[in-house]
């Protein structure tokens, strides 16, 4: 059997395999032996019907198709062993087949684990800058209020206000004020902040009242659109159903108590504020560490590393990224809806995003592979959830920048190192 192994330029082969009529013949004979370990021929035990009879009992579209398998796998486990230092991708596409005189031709592509090219070594030339990070006052009254709102009172109130949730339930009218449809919605806060209509329509508004506006889909919040079909709307009645009033605890020692457990050494508002500095800041070191290390891989890419991603692993996280997209409504029905809602050519924007995304995360992972090698990075699977690869890349590659602008650049900064090298260390006296 000749095979024809060619490299192409999208992390792939093109395999060409010319099939004699001898090797064809090998082939039908292992099938139809196959097909005769289940046939049910009268007057004949299985295993035992003549071959010309099982050939006259199968499809032909089946025996070509099993022939064809049959081929292509005897060739897939030769090709495995002749060449043990390519890794191959199982999962062969682009089939063609043709005659050429007695001879089938078949080809096909299959595509390889992608490597980096390294175009100039002198990548790890480029540094990346000190991460400062610095946690705000404001960011700690939120933090805390937020605490304080997990183990708020609701108390019953008369009024909306800015500190209190309510209940509206909504009626939606036709012309004639005949119900239409019904829902309920809540009110916090939050509504307030993002939507000046809420507020202004809402705010300071009593127990039982009742509100009416017209219905406008151009003008009328998210929140109020009514999503079912063939419901001419003219208006919205809102009734105010119920209206709670939420009291915030204080900070003492019971509060941080049920917050932290008995055995926490946070007991008192300094410690608590202390505690939250130290993890706003590890939350924003590990933000700024993961856009530092983006920043790098897109500055070092591609002068200086090349890599070509084959379109099974793209297909791959594609497909992942779409399933997640799914769950995310509920159910695929949902999804289709959605599609339905932005239309046809939005939709294939967002698919082709999702793919152009999924390119993209993966010509990043493989440079980050290469980087961890290149630079002898021990990684360990367990810590590398927690950035563990990405800390001790920033660690390699970064430089902190003095306070003379002379020290500014990394060169000099290896020069200023270099000079302040240490020597043999001296004996500590006692």
């Amino acid at each position: 059997m000749q095979k024809k192994l060619t490299k192409w330029n999208l992390a792939n082969y093109e395999i060409q395999l010319i099939v004699t009529p001898t090797e064809n013949q090998k082939a039908k004979d292992k099938v139809l032996k196959e097909f005769q370990k289940d046939m049910d021929v009268q007057w004949f035990r299985k295993w035992h019907v003549p071959m010309n009879m099982v050939e006259q009992n199968v499809k032909p579209e089946y025996l070509q198709i099993g022939i064809y398998e049959e081929v292509i796998n005897i060739w897939i486990q030769e090709l495995l062993q002749e060449n043990k230092d390519i890794k191959f991708i199982w999962e062969p596409y682009d089939f063609n087949q043709k005659q050429e005189g007695e001879d089938t031709v078949i080809t096909m592509k299959l595509d390889i684990y992608p490597q980096v090219e390294i175009l100039d070594p002198k990548w790890n030339e480029k540094k990346m800058d000190e991460i400062k990070v610095e946690v705000t006052p404001q960011e700690i009254d939120n933090a805390i209020n937020s605490i304080k709102k997990n183990y708020a009172e609701y108390k019953d109130a008369d009024t909306i206000t800015i500190d209190s949730v309510s209940k509206v339930f909504v009626e939606y009218l036709d012309k004639d004020w005949n119900v239409l449809d019904k829902s309920h919605i809540y009110l916090w806060e939050q509504e307030f902040a993002e939507d000046k209509f809420l507020k202004d329509t809402f705010l300071n508004k009593k127990k039982e009242e009742i509100i009416q506006i017209k219905y406008d889909e151009k003008t009328t919040p998210t929140l109020l659109i009514n999503k079912k079909e063939n419901l001419t709307i003219s208006d919205i009645k809102f009734t105010l159903k119920d209206i709670k009033q939420i009291v915030l605890p204080e900070i003492n020692e019971e509060t941080l108590t049920k917050l932290f457990g008995k055995e926490s050494e946070v007991k008192t508002l300094e410690q608590l504020n202390t505690y939250i500095t130290n993890e706003i800041t590890k939350q924003k070191e590990d933000n700024m560490l993961m856009q530092t290390i983006d920043w790098f891989l897109q500055k070092i890419q591609p002068k200086y590393m090349k890599i070509s991603i084959p379109q099974t692993l793209i297909n791959e996280e594609y497909n992942v990224r779409l399933k997640s997209f799914e769950e995310r409504f509920g159910w695929k029905e949902r999804v289709e809806q959605y599609y339905t809602q932005i239309g046809e050519e939005k939709k294939n924007e967002m698919l082709e995003e999702i793919k152009k995304s999924s390119k993209i995360s993966l010509e990043k992972f493989f440079i980050l592979q290469e980087i961890t090698k290149e630079l002898w990075i021990d990684i360990d699977r367990q810590k590398s959830q927690n950035l563990e690869v990405e800390k001790q890349i920033y660690a390699k590659l970064s430089w902190k920048k003095q306070s003379s602008p002379k020290a500014e650049s990394p060169k000099k900064d290896k020069e200023e190192k270099a000079k302040k090298a240490p020597g043999k260390p001296k004996a500590k006296k006692e």
